[in-house]
């Protein structure tokens, strides 16, 4: 497998904080609380929406193939560690580069990538997505008593 040179390392870091950032900067203007995760985390934010709704967020940032696809894997390196493979993030946030657009996606199936399209890139992306995948996260099954 061929190694990352340094520059390749870079900007890869430079992205994924790039994306982090967008992804917080989203989410500031729609929830109460936004924060960062410590490095290593399998979490890149946790955010909280009224009535106690605290939600640990997953961001992916990728730039836009020759062949017009983002793809974005769940890296196999995070696979080996128990911490990282056991752990759960409820909300995905996924970043389209160039177009420094934002999907939210609940965090619901056992997908190891996600690809897309130019068509999946929408004018009111961010607000829409998110509000559904809240949706999506909220409609936990209510037990009835007999």
């Amino acid at each position: 497998m061929p190694k990352k040179t340094n520059n390749q390392k870079n900007h890869a870091q430079r992205l994924g904080a790039f994306g982090e950032s967008l992804v917080k900067s989203i989410l500031l203007v729609h929830a109460d609380f936004v924060t960062e995760t410590c490095f290593g985390h399998p979490s890149d934010l946790f955010v909280e929406f009224g009535n106690n709704s605290l939600f640990r967020v997953q961001v992916k940032t990728r730039s836009i193939t020759k062949d017009g696809t983002w793809t974005f894997p769940f890296e196999n390196h995070r696979n080996k560690s128990d911490i990282h493979r056991i752990y759960h993030n409820d909300i995905l946030a996924f970043c389209f580069m160039p177009h420094k657009k934002v999907m939210f996606k609940c965090n619901d199936s056992y997908q190891k990538y996600y690809k897309f399209t130019e068509k999946h890139i929408t004018e009111n992306m961010e607000l829409e997505s998110l509000k559904a995948t809240l949706a999506a996260l909220s409609n936990v099954p209510e037990i009835s008593e007999l």
